[in-house]
């Protein structure tokens, strides 16, 4: 009975071996390709992430908005205030820019609303917008920017690719009733810029 039983097993492993060689992407048992910590895409810990259809590389398809728009405007909107804390920190000190950076403040806190509704085009563009003002705000004060933050990265850049201006506008006018005025944004920007 064992030897059945153990035979069984074996068979059953060998078959799922051949199974697993049949189905797998080329080069996802060689460990080759993309991955990442997840995995997505062949070689990672899951090789059939990056398989779904309409979603190459499983970074999401069609429409801007996708899952790599939503990461990379994840990123921007953190970028973005770091931008806005050193600005408000030269805002302080020097009195000028107070006007960029209130701009800057309603921009990423436009984009986290927009990143909540799902629009992550939208949220990455308003980041991108904002970390323009608040490096006007360092400009007028004759700050330096973080030299890590002087350009923005071409994947944020691509995310914001395609935004629809309707979901710019709204996350704006929502957030323009939030943030306070000028003098409250200078005198304290992590409260501003805190959601």
């Amino acid at each position: 009975m064992r030897r059945i039983l153990r035979s069984g097993i074996i068979v059953l492993a060998v078959a799922f071996a051949v199974a697993t060689l049949l189905v797998a992407p080329e080069g996802a048992l060689a460990g080759k390709g993309g991955g990442g910590k997840r995995g997505g895409g062949a070689g990672g810990k899951n090789p059939a992430a990056g398989m779904i259809p309409g979603k190459p590389g499983g970074k999401g398809g069609g429409k801007a908005g996708g899952g790599a728009a939503k990461a990379a405007a994840g990123k921007a909107i953190k970028r973005t205030h770091k931008v806005i804390k050193v600005a408000g920190a030269a805002v302080k000190k020097g009195g000028k820019g107070k006007a960029e950076l209130r701009k800057a403040v309603v921009a990423n806190r436009a984009a986290r609303k927009a990143m909540r509704k799902g629009q992550g085009a939208a949220a990455a563009a308003l980041a991108l917008k904002g970390r323009q003002f608040a490096r006007k705000a360092l400009k007028a004060n004759k700050a330096a920017v973080p030299a890590e933050e002087a350009t923005d990265d071409a994947e944020e850049t691509e995310a914001a690719e395609g935004a629809e201006s309707s979901d710019t506008e709204e996350a704006t006018a929502e957030a323009e009733k939030e943030v306070p005025s000028e003098e409250e944004v200078a005198e304290d920007v992590e409260v501003a810029d805190a959601e």
